[in-house]
């Protein structure tokens, strides 16, 4: 069967079940042509903070000249998968298929008690992921949000957020924002809202979060914890008017330690929220202790 095929059967069985049929739905190799043309933008009617970067004109500008640049060079040079460059596919079916292996780490303060990833960061889930994060690979993200999506139906979340949710995307630093050009989750949160709002709920994203006076990327942390003082010293919350009393979902997309996680969590909670999932793309492996 084609990889492609193999994907798509795979991964939409659980959501057609759940009232999101398959024609909803481009196929998965390629621009997810259903939602290309969705407006992405926060609904009008809610309290919801979009942040700085999705209020920056200038950016939204230079992220559509970089969309029409992308579309030129594809033309010329097909792309290849994320994960393993075979061509003319966005993720092929084996290295979506790393990411249908569901992990779980116990997550305090979540609902559900566990921050749920995809999959376990290495090999072509790690390729994947980092194409798409820092080499601008933006199509990845329909296909990520999909993924997500899944999880969360696999996991029976999606009832719990029936009567409305935030989708509060992990930040990451300014320098990060202006290196890749982009605030890769919060696209991502934005997708997967479009996702949970064709499954009939009514989801938006806020970002009441901000990453401050942060050098390096997480994921090169060294050491629990100085992860953990990472996490204290630069993640904070701008506000809590926006999601007190509200039903929230947080989502990163590489949970390494946790310790980023635990501090969002921590926050939004003491913001008066309440916090029904805990999501990532992946999660890296979890060394033994010594």
């Amino acid at each position: 069967m084609d990889d492609d095929l193999a994907y798509h059967d795979s991964t939409d069985d659980a959501l057609a079940d759940n009232g999101l049929a398959d024609s909803d739905f481009a196929d998965f190799g390629l621009v997810d042509r259903a939602l290309a043309d969705y407006d992405f933008g926060v609904a009008d009617d809610g309290p919801v903070d979009d942040g700085p970067v999705g209020n920056d004109r200038r950016r939204a500008r230079c992220g559509a000249a970089r969309r029409v640049v992308g579309a030129l060079v594809g033309v010329v040079l097909p792309r290849g998968c994320a994960g393993c460059g075979v061509p003319d596919v966005v993720l092929c079916g084996e290295c979506a298929s790393g990411f249908l292996m569901p992990q779980r780490r116990a997550m305090r303060g979540v609902v559900t008690g566990e921050c749920d990833g995809c999959g376990v960061y290495r090999s072509r889930v790690r390729r994947a992921v980092l194409h798409w994060k820092d080499h601008g690979d933006e199509e990845c993200t329909p296909a990520f949000a999909r993924l997500l999506c899944r999880l969360m139906v696999d996991r029976g979340m999606v009832a719990r957020c029936m009567g409305g949710v935030l989708i509060v995307p992990l930040p990451s630093s300014p320098r990060s924002v202006r290196v890749r050009g982009r605030w890769h989750m919060l696209q991502l949160a934005r997708r997967l809202a479009v996702l949970l709002r064709g499954l009939g709920v009514d989801a938006r994203v806020a970002t009441p979060l901000r990453m401050s006076g942060v050098m390096g990327k997480a994921v090169q942390t060294v050491g629990a914890g100085r992860r953990e003082d990472r996490a204290r010293e630069a993640l904070h919350r701008a506000s809590h008017a926006v999601i007190e009393g509200r039903r929230v979902i947080v989502l990163d997309d590489i949970v390494t330690t946790g310790a980023t996680m635990r501090r969002a969590v921590h926050l939004l909670r003491e913001g008066r929220a309440e916090v029904v999932a805990a999501l990532a793309l992946a999660h890296a492996e979890q060394r033994p202790v010594p």
